[in-house]
């Protein structure tokens, strides 16, 4: 859940006849008072609100979903009860006006500000970073588990009974939590920023290869001139 606020940009009015008789559907398309305007449709519902276009109105948003579920990609959902039309509204923007898309922040802030994700663009609310940071590096824990899965690196119970597996399932869930968790605020807060060094400003020792004078050491991979004639 998110508020908005800025002048009614336009304001459609989508009807048809259902079931029950005829029926009428209100969104509006949004501008922000620098002049940024908002892509998503907001939309009212079924029940005329009481703004027209031109108007200056805050309201709470949240998620628009279909029949199935699924969230719209396009549109948001205006709480009912939530707009109203806030006093001493700033003089309306004009000239050449910013189009935000879905999933893109806007070019300047919404002057929302998270104490954890800092400034909030555009239209999203802090649950809306959150779940979206959350399931990014949700997915990040689980490749990074199966990795060291795969590699071994994992001390895990070795019983081959029942209950040795259901200990394993415990486990691989409880590092795949801690590691989102982990993710989640190393990504919040981008700590590691300040208690990791950049390998870029760090001198690091390597092992250089031997000059042509120098005799190469064994076991470097070069076979052995009997290694070759031991293979014809």
């Amino acid at each position: 859940m998110s508020t908005i606020i800025g002048f009614v940009e336009k304001l459609s009015v989508k009807t048809g006849d259902g079931k029950f008789g005829p029926w009428a559907a209100y969104s509006a398309k949004i501008q922000t008072a620098d002049g940024t305007i908002l892509d998503p449709w907001f939309q009212f519902g079924f029940k005329k609100p009481p703004i027209e276009e031109g108007d200056w109105i805050e309201f709470k948003d949240k998620e628009a979903t279909f029949k199935d579920g699924t969230v719209s990609t396009s549109a948001r959902a205006v709480i009912e009860g939530t707009a109203s039309k806030p006093k001493n509204a700033p003089a309306r923007p004009a000239g050449t006006q910013t189009v935000v898309t879905p999933g893109k922040l806007p070019l300047k802030s919404s002057g929302r500000v998270s104490e954890l994700f800092g400034e909030i663009g555009g239209y999203y609310s802090e649950d809306d970073i959150g779940r979206i940071t959350w399931a990014g590096v949700r997915k990040d824990a689980v490749a990074l588990v199966g990795s060291l899965l795969e590699h071994d690196a994992l001390p895990m119970s070795k019983s081959s009974a029942k209950a040795g597996t259901a200990k394993r399932y415990d486990e691989i869930l409880a590092m795949v939590d801690k590691l989102t968790v982990r993710m989640f605020f190393d990504n919040a807060t981008l700590r590691l920023v300040e208690t990791v060094d950049d390998e870029g400003a760090v001198d690091i020792e390597v092992d250089l290869l031997p000059e042509n004078d120098e005799e190469v050491p064994e076991g470097n991979g070069v076979d052995s001139e009997e290694a070759e004639e031991e293979k014809f």
